[in-house]
C-alpha cells in the first residue's frame, strides 16, 4: 500500500520553525525539494475566501521548479495566475481553488494529494515530464523579476493609490 509506504518515510520537513520573527520568509532550504516530487503547500489561512492573499510558503515551490497542491484560500491558484505565473490543470484537477467552502476544498485537496501520493514510479515520471515545462517557466518568471512587477502592479500600487487619494 502506497499510502503506509509513504506513512512510513516520515516526515519531511522543509522549514525550520525554530527560527525567529519572519526569518522563514528568507529560509531557501532546497534539500526537501530536491527529494519530494510534488510540493504539498500548507499556507497561512485556510478560510472561505474572506482572505485572498498567497505568502512565501506557496513562492518556494516556484523557485525550486517543483509542482505544487496548495492548502490555502480559494482562489489562491487564480492569484498566482493573475501574478503571471502557471499552474497545473489540466495535469492536476484544481478545481479545489473555487470551493469556498473550507471543508469541501479540504476533501478535494485531499484527494488530489491522495492520487498523486499513491502513484506509482512509472505515473510519477509521467507527471514529471507533463509538469516540467510549467516548472522551468514558473522558475524563470520568478528569477526574471516578472512577479514582482506584476504584484507591484497588482497589490503594492492599489494601496498606494489609496493612501494618495483615500485618506484625507
Amino acid at each position: 500500500d502506497r499510502l503506509a509506504e509513504l506513512r512510513d518515510r516520515g516526515q519531511l520537513v522543509v522549514d525550520e520553525f525554530s527560527s525567529d520573527g519572519h526569518s522563514l520568509v528568507f529560509d531557501l532550504n532546497p534539500l526537501p525539494y530536491a527529494r519530494a516530487h510534488t510540493a504539498i503547500v500548507s499556507e497561512s489561512e485556510f478560510t472561505d475566501g474572506t482572505v485572498r492573499r498567497v505568502t512565501e510558503k506557496s513562492i518556494k515551490p516556484l523557485l525550486f521548479s517543483r509542482p505544487f497542491v496548495i492548502f490555502g484560500n480559494p482562489l489562491s491558484l487564480a492569484l498566482l495566475r493573475e501574478f503571471g505565473f502557471q499552474t497545473f490543470h489540466p495535469i492536476f484537477d484544481e478545481a479545489y481553488d473555487e470551493v469556498s467552502d473550507p471543508v469541501l476544498r479540504l476533501v478535494l485537496v485531499n484527494e488530489l494529494i491522495t492520487r498523486i501520493a499513491t502513484m506509482d514510479k512509472g505515473e510519477l515520471l509521467q507527471l514529471s515530464n507533463h509538469t516540467q515545462e510549467v516548472c522551468a517557466f514558473n522558475r524563470r518568471f520568478l528569477l526574471s523579476g516578472g512577479a514582482i512587477a506584476r504584484y507591484w502592479s497588482l497589490c503594492i500600487a492599489p494601496i498606494l493609490q489609496w493612501m494618495r487619494h483615500g485618506v484625507g
